[in-house]
């Protein structure tokens, strides 16, 4: 009978010490938890990965864009559905839904595509600065000329329909702009410099409304700040980056909140749907360490995630944070939990969500997609 407790007892001691292994591995996400990606196929390429080569996923086919053309090709069979020339260096590219734009830094040419090709190229007056593009294919393209400012906005047809000139002495330095999603709203910042220091001025625009004197709805200063990106996203509503904060802003309602960061935020993405601004706060004290924020843009709450290691790739798409440290790729949800990670199969330069489950790992001379499991 003494046996037989003891064996009882050693079994129920082994089933403790399982549980235990079990939820401490499920605790550190090195369980069942975490996903682990397997090759499902390998798409080889004749031409070989250019420097600088830009790469996106439209709906299921891969965009590959090169100074020279740009190209979609299908991801099943490879073949290419269409090419374009577009020989642009120094090449600014944005993309918004199923829309990109092709510009020529500090040069003259613009190309507007979407999924089926070019849908309108031309070319602009001065040179171009920075180029913005909204969902509906709307472009707010900043440009040099000599001390003067210069904004166009055109439509998808190349359509011009509004042009804003200040100058640099009076007004300050054009920093950013941004496209309201209803192409009514303009918002520009500017860099102002004095003898009583720096400042910055966001001036909103309605570029509908021809009643306003300059299409002038409203101004905002901001004291010792520079205001290096404003966003819009959930209607009237858009966020503005600052070396030291960031500014939650209702254009109707003038700034509503703002949050002290302690130090600037890195490498950030928008997500206008689920309405969250995510990205890498590096901390200025230790540069060894950084977190993932994810800030609730209705509330301006941030969620921290720490990361121990250097982050030395960072991507969003589709609900899906991406960081490479080291040599492993971790994938963090919107609410900062890791959903999958893996050791980095090979050097690369994106990661291509296709869809859900299934991701593209763009390197060298192929390009590998895995499939999450």
């Amino acid at each position: 009978m003494n046996e037989l407790k003891k064996s009882l007892i050693f079994v129920c001691f082994i089933i403790v010490c399982i549980l235990t292994y079990i939820v401490i591995v499920g605790t550190y996400e090195f369980g069942s938890k975490v996903k682990v990606l397997e090759r499902e196929s390998v798409t080889q390429h004749t031409e070989k990965e250019i420097t600088g080569t830009q790469y996106d996923i439209v709906k299921e086919n891969i965009l590959i864009c090169t100074d020279e053309d740009i190209k979609l090709k299908n991801l099943v069979n490879n073949n290419v559905l269409w090419n374009e020339k577009i020989n642009i260096q120094n090449r600014i590219y944005k993309k918004a839904k199923d829309k990109i734009v092709i510009a020529s830094k500090y040069g003259y040419k613009i190309l507007l595509f979407n999924e089926k090709g070019k849908m309108v190229g031309f070319n602009t007056r001065h040179p171009i600065v920075d180029i913005e593009l909204n969902n509906s294919g709307y472009m707010s393209v900043i440009q040099e000329d000599g001390d003067k400012n210069l904004i166009t906005v055109y439509n998808s047809k190349a359509q011009k329909i509004i042009e804003r000139t200040t100058f640099v002495d009076k007004s300050g330095r054009m920093m950013c702009c941004a496209l309201s999603e209803d192409n009514t709203y303009l918002t520009i910042a500017y860099l102002r410099a004095s003898g009583d220091g720096i400042s910055s001025d966001i001036e909103f625009l309605n570029i509908k409304d021809e009643g306003l004197i300059d299409h002038i709805y409203a101004t905002k200063t901001y004291k010792d700040r520079i205001i290096y990106e404003v966003r819009y996203h959930n209607d009237n509503n858009l966020f503005a980056l600052s070396d030291k904060e960031i500014y939650e802003i209702n254009i109707l309602n003038d700034v509503i909140r703002s949050e002290l960061l302690e130090s600037n935020l890195e490498m950030y993405f928008l997500d206008e749907y689920e309405n969250k601004l995510i990205g890498i706060l590096n901390n200025k004290s230790d540069t060894a360490k950084a977190s993932l924020v994810i800030y609730d843009m209705s509330t301006l709450k941030p969620k921290n995630v720490e990361i121990k290691e250097e982050v030395t790739y960072f991507k969003y798409d589709k609900g899906n944070i991406i960081t490479n440290q080291k040599n492993m790729i971790y994938c963090f949800n919107l609410n900062g939990d890791i959903a999958w990670k893996i050791k980095s199969p090979q050097p690369f330069s994106q990661i291509l969500f296709i869809n859900q489950s299934k991701i593209m790992v763009v390197s060298g001379d192929k390009n590998i997609i895995y499939n999450v499991r």
